[in-house]
């Protein structure tokens, strides 16, 4: 690593202070430790939407291996990297006159390393390249720690991108470290994942997960026992890839009494996921909207990567208010033309618990696979 550094040193002025402060590379370097910091839900709304030119994620090859790898390019704050609290800059005024000296927002490349986990949990594993900085003696202060990502915020952005048509599935098979994961890891919210259960129960319902959704059977059933679904909105109803649609039967008689759909939109997408409930005219005012829903959310809780869940409600729906304000969902209120949903779940909780942990030190981070045998 020294090597790379000194190569990076292009700057006499550079080189002159640190000849006159005796501070010399190798020792710098030798007083710097392996920091692991952990993606928070707080900087990943922040800074991994992407909403800032030369932004954003995708697909790249390595000139000399000819191999391809994931990349993540956005800026980070520079409170993010505990500049201050390191002991070489605290007794060195001239590294603390560089560090002083940066920009509040960092530039950052992330290229994933390998696939580890915190705690119990899986975690993918970036290491960054800070491209914004000229002086050579801050790469090793910002480059030398690794970014671990929650598995469910992980697939949580690489469905965004999916949706935004920004990275093809397809392609995955070709990324070192994804290669070996099959590409509907990252769609339903991570629901056609294998050991993921098909049928579950709660007490007077059954609810299946319907493997290929039959438009005609779903439409004809809305048309009954709503105002049905319009021709403009078959593709919003039935796209394959973002949409996941649930049969709801009573357990007693085994008949079908109504659906939930889970669904990605462009306005609920950062968010998370939106949820749709309908329920037989017959069937209703027994509580069976509120049970289906609720059953969905625990398997969601249990299964997926989803973040969210939002729900749009028309505001002569008093009924469905009460629905969801009996699941959890918190109203919302939003001028934005962009946001649809007006109510708003959580699923947050692992996280923040991931989160905790890390900050009281009890939580092991560890990168175990061949990919960080392999790549050193």
């Amino acid at each position: 690593m020294l090597c790379v550094i000194i190569g990076y040193i292009s700057n006499r002025n550079i080189l002159q202070e640190i000849i006159f402060n005796k501070i010399t590379l190798e020792n710098i370097l030798n007083d710097i430790t392996m920091q692991a910091k952990i993606l928070t839900t707080e900087n990943y709304f922040k800074c991994f939407t992407f909403q800032e030119q030369g932004t954003g994620c995708g697909i790249l090859k390595e000139p000399e291996s000819g191999e391809y790898y994931f990349a993540i390019e956005t800026y980070l704050p520079k409170l993010f990297f505990n500049l201050d609290n390191h002991s070489s800059i605290l007794f060195n005024p001239f590294i603390k006159t560089q560090l002083d000296n940066l920009p509040d927002q960092i530039k950052i490349k992330f290229e994933l390393f390998g696939i580890g986990s915190m705690g119990a949990h899986e975690a993918y594993i970036f290491k960054p390249w800070a491209i914004d900085i000229n002086n050579p003696i801050l790469y090793g202060f910002l480059e030398n720690f690794h970014l671990f990502i929650p598995r469910i915020l992980f697939c949580h952005l690489i469905e965004f991108q999916i949706f935004m048509e920004n990275l093809d599935p397809n392609s995955f098979k070709h990324i070192r470290v994804l290669q070996n994961i099959a590409s509907n890891t990252f769609q339903r919210f991570g629901l056609d994942v294998r050991n993921v259960e098909r049928t579950f129960e709660s007490s007077n319902l059954k609810i299946s997960r319907i493997e290929s959704p039959n438009m005609n059977e779903i439409s004809e059933f809305y048309k009954k026992n709503w105002e049905g679904i319009p021709d403009a909105l078959q593709h919003k109803y039935f796209r394959p890839l973002l949409n996941t649609w649930f049969r709801v039967s009573l357990k007693s008689q085994d008949k079908t009494i109504g659906f939930v759909r889970l669904y990605n939109t462009n306005s609920s997408f950062t968010g998370g996921t939106s949820l749709e409930y309908i329920i037989d005219k017959h069937y209703r005012n027994k509580g069976y909207a509120t049970e289906s829903s609720s059953a969905v959310i625990s398997y969601l809780r249990k299964y997926s990567y989803a973040i969210s869940l939002g729900g749009e409600v028309n505001d002569n729906n008093e009924y469905s208010k009460k629905v969801l304000k009996r699941l959890g969902f918190a109203e919302i209120k939003s001028s934005s033309p962009l946001i649809s949903d007006n109510f708003y779940l959580s699923l947050l909780d692992t996280l923040i618990n991931i989160e905790t942990e890390f900050e009281i030190n009890k939580l092991k981070l560890t990168i175990q696979n061949i990919y960080a045998d392999k790549y050193g």
